[in-house]
C-alpha cells in the first residue's frame, strides 16, 4: 500500500474516499478507512452488543433548542469539556456560501452549539487531528461517522492511545453538489439552513420555513461508492453511538459500546445533564433491521471493489 497520498487520488476517482481527514493529519494510507475494511463486519452481527441503552435529551434548553433532536451529543461533549476528561471535541460545523460544512475543534464547552446539528455530507474532520499535539491526542473526544471512528481505531492501535470516540448513526452521506443544487434550487445559501435530517425522505428544513424533500433511493444517487461499500450504520469501535430513529421528537438513544461509553452517561445523568426517558421494548430490533439491510447491501459494493482496489496495488 501506498504510504504517501497519492493513494487518495486513486480512491477519489473510485468514488471511495470518504474524506475522513485521517490521511491529511497523518499524511499516510495507513489509517484510510475505506481501503482494508475488516472482512468480519461483513459477517457478524451488524449491530454491536450494547452493554446498555438509553433513551436521553439534553436538560439544557439552549441545547436541546439548537440541537438536531434531543441535544444529547452536544450535552456531553460540553460536559465533558468542563469536567476535563478531555481538552478537544473535534466535530463539524455548517459552512458559508457554497461549503456545506467544515471540520471544527472546540476547547472552550461554551462554544459547543456550535458542532451541533447533522450535515449530511463528506467532512475531513479527523484532519483537525494534526492541529492536537501527540502529548495530548488522548484528551480528545471525536464526534464522527462509522468510517471515521474505524480510522481512529486503527490509529489508536498503532500509536497506543484512547480517543473518546461517539458515533453518529449513518445510513448514507451525500455529495457536496446534490445539496447545493438543492439550495441553488430554492435560492438559498448554507447559512439559510435550519436543519437536514432522515424521516422517511431526505429533508431540508429552511429558516424561512419551507421544506424540500428528496426521496431516500433518488438522494441515495449522490452518496458516494464509499458509503455503499460501508457495513456499519453503528460503529463497532465506538465507546457510544447516538442516533433518534424510531423515537419521538426530540429524544436520543444511546447505545453504551464499551465501560468508558457507561461511565461517560452514568456520571453525565447524576450530574442532571441528561434526562432519561423510556426505552421502547422493540427499539434494538428495529434498529438491527436497518443495520442488517445496510450490511448486506454492502457485501455486494465490497466484492466489486476489492477488485479494484487490488488492480492499483492498494489491496493484497
Amino acid at each position: 500500500m501506498s504510504s504517501g497520498l497519492e493513494f487518495r487520488d486513486a480512491l477519489v476517482k473510485l468514488d471511495l474516499c470518504s474524506n475522513c481527514g485521517a490521511c491529511m493529519a497523518f499524511k499516510t494510507a495507513k489509517y484510510c478507512p475505506q481501503i482494508g475494511i475488516p472482512e468480519e463486519l461483513y459477517q457478524i452481527e451488524p449491530l454491536p452488543k450494547a452493554r446498555s441503552v438509553y433513551v436521553t435529551r439534553a436538560r439544557d434548553d439552549n441545547i436541546r433548542s439548537a440541537a438536531q433532536d434531543g441535544g444529547t451529543v452536544t450535552a456531553l461533549c460540553k460536559y465533558l469539556l468542563e469536567k476535563g476528561v478531555v481538552k478537544y471535541v473535534l466535530g463539524c460545523k455548517f459552512g458559508k456560501g457554497n461549503v456545506v460544512a467544515v471540520p471544527e475543534i472546540v476547547t472552550d464547552p461554551s462554544r459547543v452549539l456550535v458542532l451541533s446539528k447533522s450535515k449530511y455530507t463528506y467532512v475531513p474532520v479527523l484532519s483537525l487531528l494534526s492541529r492536537v499535539r501527540k502529548e495530548e491526542l488522548d484528551k480528545v473526544c471525536v464526534v464522527g461517522v462509522p468510517c471515521q471512528i474505524r480510522s481512529l481505531n486503527m490509529i489508536e492501535r498503532d500509536l497506543g492511545i484512547k480517543f473518546v470516540k461517539i458515533c453518529i448513526l449513518c445510513s448514507s452521506n451525500f455529495k457536496r453538489e446534490f445539496l447545493l443544487d438543492i439550495l441553488k434550487k430554492h435560492g438559498k445559501k448554507v447559512e439559510d439552513v435550519a436543519k437536514m435530517e432522515i424521516k422517511k425522505k431526505f429533508r431540508i428544513l429552511f429558516n424561512d420555513g419551507t421544506v424540500e424533500e428528496v426521496p431516500i433511493k433518488e438522494a441515495k444517487k449522490y452518496s458516494g461508492k464509499c458509503c455503499e461499500q460501508c457495513p456499519e450504520l453503528v460503529s463497532h469501535y465506538a465507546d457510544l453511538a447516538v442516533g433518534s430513529m424510531f423515537l419521538p421528537e426530540g429524544w436520543n438513544f444511546v447505545l453504551v459500546l464499551t465501560d468508558i461509553g457507561e461511565n461517560i452517561v452514568r456520571s453525565a445523568i447524576d450530574a442532571n445533564v441528561l434526562e432519561v426517558g423510556d426505552v421502547p421494548q422493540d427499539l434494538l430490533e428495529k434498529i438491527e433491521k436497518v443495520a442488517r439491510q445496510k450490511q448486506e447491501q454492502a457485501k455486494k459494493t465490497r466484492e466489486e471493489v476489492k477488485c479494484k482496489l487490488r488492480e492499483l496495488g492498494l489491496l493484497k
